[in-house]
């Protein structure tokens, strides 16, 4: 086996991971603006009435900014999407590509599939990893999806995700780039237990219904539509606190 090959194999879970990812985030791109906008919306007006429907609130940012923003300045519904992408490389790269070699280390040497409870404890570890490791690009994101909610002279007005990154650094220090990784860290286990296992899951039981013996592309969207479900419903109560840390500002006497 050559070296390239070698190369390749060992890393094509993470590259397959990044790359996928990417794709995913640039398209879902504007759903996740709305469902950012949404949640701030709905801790800002206190006890309020007010349109959240996804549909207004994508109305509005349209009528404000464009689907790219005036000339692509403020990008719209692509507000912060380097940020986006950053992290889905980084973050999908480890939560995916870790644990498809834990996986197929298991059916390689011990010629099985993982029990339920190894799905759980893999894709909790490797989540949990992932998240630490994208943490503050995670921050940045929210940041840049929550700036036009915030008045004029509030607004932080990032460039891009480096100036983001590096304001952060500059103004809150190293432990700053990290704040919030607590419920953040606990979103991406549940994200990515929901997910994995989910998906796994309804695979093997789709494949074990019809008397199928090799995955087939209707069987993988099928159990991928479970598993988006389940992600949904899980991960929601984490996502809204995650949202409202991380775009928190810092006051004057060091509490946020």
């Amino acid at each position: 086996m050559s070296e390239d090959s070698v190369f390749w194999g060992y890393f094509k879970p993470f590259i397959v991971g990044s790359a996928s990812g990417s794709v995913a985030s640039a398209v879902i791109q504007p759903i996740d603006t709305i469902k950012v906008v949404i949640q701030n919306k709905r801790e800002s007006a206190g006890k309020n009435v007010v349109n959240l429907s996804p549909f207004f609130v994508g109305k509005e940012i349209m009528k404000n900014n464009g689907l790219m923003g005036t000339y692509c300045v403020n990008l719209g519904f692509y507000k912060g999407v380097d940020s986006a992408i950053l992290r889905q490389i980084i973050y999908c790269g480890i939560r995916l590509g870790l644990f498809k070699v834990l996986e197929d280390r298991v059916k390689n040497n011990e010629k099985r599939n993982l029990s339920f409870s190894e799905k759980i404890a893999y894709s909790l570890f490797t989540g949990a990893v992932g998240s630490v490791i994208a943490n503050p690009i995670d921050m940045s994101l929210i940041r840049f999806q929550s700036d036009n909610n915030l008045p004029p002279a509030e607004r932080r007005n990032y460039k891009n995700v480096f100036h983001a990154l590096g304001t952060i650094y500059k103004e809150e220090g190293v432990k700053g780039l990290w704040r919030g990784s607590i419920p953040t860290v606990v979103r991406a286990m549940a994200v990515n237990s929901s997910h994995l296992v989910g998906y796994n899951e309804s695979k093997e039981q789709i494949m074990k219904y019809l008397g199928e013996k090799k995955e087939t592309m209707n069987i993988r969207l099928a159990a991928s539509a479970i598993s988006g479900v389940a992600v949904s419903i899980v991960v929601l109560p984490f996502d809204n606190v995650k949202t409202k840390i991380l775009k928190m500002k810092k006051s004057k006497i060091g509490l946020i």
